[in-house]
């Protein structure tokens, strides 16, 4: 959303989205299961607007994340304020598109992103009927997820070709 625009966007992401009958579950396998708040890094703040938007998220029983887009935009500091910024209750994953940043691993192995963890995360969370579909609907090679279920097409060693 753009500053000064924030009654435009709610409108769109609720009543166009959310809250629309064609997004709400029919039962359990169609519907909206997991919502990914994305906060662009470049824009380095969490706003009191970004968390009311989590809250409405929350009281319409939608299961949320934080996704931090961009993070290789912010240095250490910045990356840290902001996720100080954000409320424990919600789960964060960051995420970049620039491949040293997906790739570096810290000396304890640890990455800089957490794309993997924000498929697992989502694979966990939705229905049964639906994780096939989530996760082949990756582009081959994209992400090398480690999913549970036998017919997935990813795994940390195989991805589709």
């Amino acid at each position: 959303y753009e500053i000064g625009s924030e009654e435009v966007y709610r409108k769109e992401l609720f009543d166009d989205f959310i809250d629309n009958p064609a997004f709400n579950m029919r039962d359990e396998n169609n519907g909206l299961h997991v919502v990914w708040y994305v906060i662009k890094g470049n824009c380095k703040k969490f706003t009191d607007f970004d968390k009311e938007i989590l809250d409405e998220i929350q009281k319409r029983k939608k299961i949320v994340c934080v996704v931090i887009s961009q993070i290789d935009c912010l240095d250490p500091e910045e990356l840290k304020e902001l996720l100080a910024a954000i409320p424990v209750d919600y789960k964060v994953f960051r995420t970049s598109i620039k491949k040293e940043a997906i790739e570096y691993r810290d000396d304890d192995g640890k990455g800089y992103t957490d794309w993997k963890e924000l498929c697992e995360w989502t694979y966990e969370k939705i229905p049964e009927a639906n994780k096939l579909l989530f996760a082949g609907s990756f582009s081959p090679g994209t992400f090398r997820c480690k999913f549970f279920h036998p017919e997935a097409f990813m795994s940390d060693t195989y991805h589709r070709t």
